[in-house]
């Protein structure tokens, strides 16, 4: 149980994460009425410094992209300030940003050099057009400036290609553009006899202003799958629809492609940004998604057509991705006519979702959801918590650390979740548990590490520094062995769904990125996971390590009247447990 100052804790906790949203709400409302930022920072219902409004733009680029739209309508009260692309967007081409293009534009602002940004959202709420925006924009500011579009066929990379050069030209639909950043189109000729020998087409163009630089790579190309790119540098390097349906088939050669080839353009000077829509299970979004060797370089960024607001969790709200352009009514159009496998796949980002086998579904997760809690936080002060290791050399390593509590009801909470990719030994394994088993006792005690044994793992479950690591932290070791039980209906991964439904396990969900990639990615697995489907087939190792803990967690305390004191029975016929029988008796309070 937790004592009464632990519990303490979470509850300023979750208080001051409240104030901090309703101080952010505040501060939108005052400055949509004419306030400036640091009167509205004055206000006695925010009351922050400067400092602490620039750390919520930092870790809050929704909020960000709030901010900057509202100014933008301010241009009497208070002028954008230099370099706002809500600004220039509205000044150049008549159009404002909604909150989710905004947030896409400022992370490929803020991103450093080398790195990717994957961002997936929905068919028409554009994504190409936003695009286009920008690096219309970056030749207008910049026109040394050098882009490369990628995408399925070098047909509908040249489109985005041409829409660009056409609103450079003089007589193009943006005049005002041309007249202050401009000229950009090469003349015809310079004087009687001689002409600039610049391309201008609809799949490379250099703009006028670069030819004083000797300098062989352009403006703008496009390019598609499998084009020749060797020699190609570039500032930005840009997929964009990389996949479709047609080309489902070619997931592993597209992302050797990339690997390979595209993503070396830019070097580690430029950026990378991919835009697309999910076309379904194992696509290059993806698999680039979950390599594990891209971790601190590509951030993806998942907008759904829908979501849905459980802060109230017997009052959750929808809420549609691009309120000002669709309702609610507009979006159910949406799926009605494109079915749900389709709207699952293209519009909610989360392919197989409607499957009839589906064995854990939306309606089960999402209210285990919790915006209040971070990975970032450490566990309650005093609480035990229970690790689970799906061990693999050359494959993905994954552990996942979670508390337990029982006040007021038993509840299983992820506080860690940590993965890697082809490691080579058994001492890189024991290095990344230790990590986090030192993570999770700063503030609570790890009580028991369950691990699988089968194959190889039965030789690391009875490692020398494993057990060096036992004696040191004081924790128990499991001996965990996984065969075709984990579909059993009673015992195995299927019957997590049951606590998912009582919503006795509890996912972090606050809005930082590491919260939501980590946590993101356990619920697709989840999501994906179905019985029969074969581990190198479909990733499921964050949903085999959630097991290997839920199930010690279950036999503790889910089967144990703990309110009377009296024990119960066991009835689990094939518990995956070392030296377990069916029918065990199990004292309330005892260790298992």
């Amino acid at each position: 149980m937790l004592s009464a100052m632990a519990e303490g804790k979470i509850l300023r906790a979750n208080l001051l994460s409240a104030q901090t949203q309703a101080r952010k709400e505040m501060l939108l409302q005052l400055y949509a009425t004419g306030m400036t930022i640091l009167e509205a920072l004055g206000d006695a219902r925010v009351g922050v410094s400067y400092s602490a409004y620039r750390q919520w733009r930092a870790r809050d680029p929704h909020f960000a992209a709030k901010v900057d739209l509202l100014r933008v309508d301010r241009d009497n009260v208070e002028p954008a300030p230099r370099g706002s692309r809500a600004e220039f967007a509205k000044k150049y081409f008549g159009m404002q940003y909604a909150a989710f293009q905004l947030m896409f534009l400022n992370e490929v602002d803020q991103m450093p050099p080398g790195n990717i940004v994957m961002c997936l959202w929905p068919p028409e709420h554009g994504k190409t057009t936003t695009f286009e925006n920008y690096a219309t924009e970056q030749l207008a500011v910049d026109p040394q400036f050098r882009m490369t579009v990628a995408s399925a066929n070098i047909r509908i990379a040249s489109k985005i290609v041409s829409r660009v050069k056409n609103r450079l030209e003089p007589s193009g639909p943006f005049k005002q553009l041309v007249r202050d950043h401009g000229p950009f189109k090469p003349p015809v000729g310079m004087g009687r006899h001689e002409t600039v020998a610049q391309p201008w087409s609809s799949q490379v163009f250099n703009v006028y202003k670069k030819a004083d630089q000797d300098e062989r790579d352009y403006n703008m190309q496009a390019l598609g799958f499998k084009s020749e790119i060797v020699s190609t540098r570039c500032d930005h390097l840009h997929l964009d629809d990389l996949q479709s349906l047609k080309n489902l088939g070619q997931a592993e050669a597209m992302e050797e492609w990339v690997r390979q080839d595209a993503l070396s353009r830019p070097g580690m000077s430029g950026k990378t940004s991919i835009v697309g829509t999910r076309v379904g299970e194992d696509d290059i979004y993806e698999r680039l998604a979950s390599d594990g060797d891209l971790d601190g370089i590509l951030k993806v960024l998942k907008f759904k057509a829908i979501t849905t607001d459980y802060t109230d969790p017997d009052n959750p709200v929808e809420m549609g991705l691009w309120p000002e352009k669709y309702t609610l009514d507009d979006y159910d159009r949406m799926r009605r006519k494109a079915g749900a496998e389709a709207w699952d796949r293209g519009y909610m980002m989360n392919p197989g979702a409607s499957r009839k086998d589906a064995t854990f579904q939306d309606s089960h997760i999402d209210p285990c959801k919790n915006p209040q809690i971070s990975l970032l936080h450490r566990p309650t002060q005093g609480s035990f918590i229970l690790v689970g290791l799906d061990p693999a050399l050359g494959g993905m390593n994954c552990i996942i650390a979670c508390e337990q509590r029982s006040d007021p009801s038993p509840k299983l909470i992820v506080r860690a979740i940590r993965e890697a990719k082809n490691l080579r030994s058994n001492e890189q394994i024991m290095q990344e548990l230790n990590q986090v088993i030192a993570l999770m006792n700063q503030t609570g005690r790890t009580t028991d590490v369950v691990i699988e044994t089968m194959n190889f793992q039965k030789g690391l479950a009875r490692d020398e520094r494993l057990l060096e690591m036992r004696q040191h932290y004081g924790f128990a070791m499991r001996e965990h062995l996984t065969g075709w039980n984990k579909y059993d209906e009673d015992i195995g991964v299927a019957s997590m769904v049951t606590s998912f439904i009582k919503r006795e396990i509890e996912l972090p969900w606050a809005e930082d990125p590491t919260t939501r990639n980590e946590i993101g990615e356990l619920i697709r697995q989840l999501k994906a996971w179905r019985p029969g489907a074969r581990g190198t087939k479909l990733r499921q190792d964050r949903v085999m390590a959630l097991w290997f803990v839920w199930i010690l967690w279950q036999s503790r305390w889910k089967r144990t009247n703990q309110s009377s004191g009296n024990t119960e029975t066991l009835k689990r016929q094939g518990v995956p447990w070392r030296g377990t029988k069916s029918g065990l008796i199990i004292p309330v309070g005892a260790k298992i």
